[in-house]
């Protein structure tokens, strides 16, 4: 009875299917319409993987540091001994990338490109850069007043960069343009690596490659002056007191040469008590001096302890083939869609409202 009653099903499916072939059909083909529509409506989009190697060089630091110190080293900050940095945390790398700041500095750039010449990413948003269909529709529902205004009303580089930087205001171009662009970067961290990889996606290849290694240089500059940033502050302070020290150190040794050889085989207390002043003030610049010299060698080690060490392990390579739109992926959307929207038609039909078209049917 079994394989009877699985054959009455079968059949019953069978006839289905057969009865429903036009529903099944059209369902197939307007998911296929839909599936083409987004297909040739999404910009193709290229994709390019950089890794980046983070290093520490705390250890080797603290070997000069410990070398250099004695007794300047509690002018330092009292004591030499420094636990190791850990590394960079991953999210900042997010933050940085998703940052307005970040962006408008990449979207100003300048970019070489062998068909359009050079020009900045806000130049091929306003001008060379295909909408997809949703933007297309929405433009011209939505935002249709917004078509009749000038873009960025006849305003320059420089004059937008302005305004940015002295009241923080985007113009609406430049704010749709830094929303796309923060979608086309992705960060990955393999922890017990210490890897980090981040992937950059544009429309053109040639711009992606140079995108990916514009973001690559800023971020490693931006971290470098965020975490050495203190200890350069530090540098540049001990470097103007060595200078200054240095200054005096050469003016009173100058004015002590300059005092005896004017006053030769003169015996006086006058005498002896300018001498005894001016030799105080040149010990005092001279230890000084010398003090500073030592400070400003272990401000030298601190920076570049402080200092990050990148290595890219992957760096940017133009890619050959396009990332998006992604047609073995829309495909699969095609027959899955065909299939929901034909089966809950027939369902709909067959149990919901009852209209069985099938004279005999062996319950399912």
């Amino acid at each position: 009875m079994k394989p009877s009653v699985r054959n009455s099903k079968g059949y019953y499916l069978l006839n289905l299917i057969s009865l429903y072939k036009k529903v099944i059909l059209y369902s197939f083909v307007g998911a296929s319409v839909l599936g083409l529509v987004l297909y040739f409506g999404t910009p193709d989009e290229f994709k390019v993987d950089v890794k980046l190697l983070p290093e520490s060089t705390n250890q080797d630091s603290n070997n000069m540091l410990r070398q250099l110190g004695g007794g300047a080293g509690a002018l330092m900050g009292g004591g030499l001994a420094r636990p190791q940095s850990e590394l960079i945390d991953p999210i900042l790398y997010n933050e940085i990338l998703a940052s307005t700041p970040f962006l408008f500095k990449l979207l100003e750039s300048s970019y070489n490109h062998t068909e359009l010449g050079e020009l900045t990413l806000r130049e091929y948003y306003l001008n060379h850069k295909r909408d997809d269909i949703f933007s297309i529709l929405k433009a011209y529902t939505v935002q249709l007043p917004s078509l009749f205004s000038k873009k960025n009303h006849g305003m320059t580089d420089q004059q937008l960069r302005e305004i940015f930087e002295e009241k923080g205001i985007l113009q609406a171009s430049d704010a749709k343009a830094l929303g796309d662009l923060k979608g086309k970067f992705s960060i990955s961290y393999k922890p017990n690596l210490g890897l980090v990889s981040f992937s950059v996606s544009f429309y053109d290849k040639q711009l992606t490659k140079q995108l990916a290694e514009n973001a690559t240089q800023s971020i490693i500059t931006y971290l470098i002056d965020y975490k050495a940033g203190k200890a350069n502050q530090n540098l540049g302070f001990v470097q103007k007191r060595h200078d200054e020290a240095r200054a005096n150190f050469f003016k009173t040794q100058e004015a002590l040469a300059m005092f005896r050889d004017a006053n030769l085989n003169v015996q006086s207390s006058v005498y002896k008590i300018r001498e005894d002043r001016l030799v105080a003030e040149f010990n005092q610049a001279s230890t000084l001096y010398n003090t500073l010299i030592q400070q400003l060698e272990l401000a030298k080690v601190k920076v570049q302890e402080e200092t990050p060490i990148f290595s890219v392990i992957e760096p940017p390579i133009m890619p050959r083939s396009k990332y998006k739109p992604n047609g073995l992926l829309i495909c699969g959307a095609v027959i899955f869609l065909s299939i929901i929207l034909s089966f809950s038609i027939i369902y709909f039909k067959e149990v919901v409202f009852g209209d069985s078209s099938l004279d005999s049917s062996p319950a399912l």
